[in-house]
């Protein structure tokens, strides 16, 4: 996953957020992860988890 640059703009009483055009739909997915309850901490800790302690793929059952 790559950083995308975005800058939080103050303006009027109202928060914009300008988000780089690189990655149009970063933001689409940040919210939809967050939407979904408990979706983006289980991300955070499945991707600190160690490797010895991940199935190995062929031991997945899809």
């Amino acid at each position: 996953m790559t950083a995308i640059n975005a800058t939080m703009i103050d303006h009027r009483e109202e928060d914009k957020i300008w988000i780089d055009e690189t990655d149009p739909t970063a933001h689409q997915e940040t919210v939809y992860l967050n939407a979904v309850q408990g979706l983006a901490a289980s991300i955070l800790t499945g991707g600190a988890t160690p490797l010895e302690e991940c199935l190995r793929e062929d031991e997945v059952e899809w």
